[in-house]
């Protein structure tokens, strides 16, 4: 995932209307991870573009939902619910 993060840039700039960022391998979210999340939504959302995290696991989408960050973001993947 934190590839995804250093590619925020880059998507910026692809003229699509969205960022996908997989989140398969990701198990644990600390606080730096979820800055990180915060300032590419921040960055995505100047840039005109949404961010889509695909394949969330239960625990991380716990996070998001009691953070009340999971209404900032998509989701998509076999866990969407």
């Amino acid at each position: 995932m934190d590839n995804s993060f250093n590619a925020m840039p880059q998507a910026e700039d692809s003229g699509d209307e969205s960022v996908r960022l997989d989140f398969s391998n990701v198990r644990y979210m600390n606080s730096a991870t979820i800055d990180k999340l915060i300032r590419a939504r921040k960055s995505a959302k100047l840039a005109g573009m949404d961010i889509v995290i695909a394949n969330a696991s239960p625990n991380v989408r716990e996070v998001l939902n009691v953070t009340k960050l999971g209404k900032l973001f998509r989701f998509e993947g076999e866990d969407e619910g």
